[in-house]
């Protein structure tokens, strides 16, 4: 025999396990977001008024979004409509929206009851069959803000700034700001 040692030696340690990839940890870590992250409302009052079944279908929505981020079939940075529904829900008990906003509200609106039973009780309203390029436009910056405010949130949960366990969160926007997507 050769002097030679065989490749497979009983001496040489086991190999390790490969690392699971960041973005296998952060889809968990939004996947888990989604259902934990607080709905964010507009401060005022009016948190508490948001219908139960909105709650519920912000966390399926969220669901599905993540599902379909990680397809490449959604942009990974926005929230969902029904998160800016109910936002804006919020927001225009406050204070009256303009009419981009509105078309967007009554929009966002149609799109929550569609295939539910109560979506011949909004038939009547004078709700958009599709939005604006500027309207979609709107949106697009509002539903980015929203995602922001949840990812800072997630963050400041994870430090302990905030409590663990709650259900939205009040976030006003600033008044003629860059970072205000409803002015």
């Amino acid at each position: 025999m050769s002097g030679r040692k065989s490749s497979a030696s009983a001496s040489s340690p086991p190999s390790k396990p490969s690392a699971i990839p960041a973005r296998f940890d952060r889809a968990i870590e939004d996947l888990i977001g989604a259902v934990c992250d607080p709905i964010i409302v507009y401060p005022g009052g009016w948190g508490d008024t948001v219908p139960d079944w909105m709650k519920k279908e912000a966390k399926l929505q969220r669901i599905i979004h993540e599902a379909l981020v990680n397809q490449g079939k959604e942009e990974r940075e926005l929230a969902t409509d029904i998160e800016a529904l109910i936002y804006l829900y919020t927001v225009h008990l406050c204070r009256p929206p303009d009419h981009e906003w509105f078309r967007i509200h009554m929009w966002l609106t149609k799109q929550a009851f569609k295939g539910k039973p109560a979506e011949k009780t909004i038939a009547g309203l004078d709700c958009p069959e599709k939005l604006d390029d500027c309207e979609i436009g709107l949106l697009k910056d509002l539903k980015r803000w929203i995602w922001r405010k949840r990812e800072e949130a997630r963050k400041a949960r994870r430090k302990g700034l905030i409590e663990d366990r709650w259900e939205q969160m009040e976030l006003p926007l600033k008044e003629k700001s860059h970072d205000n997507p409803a002015r």
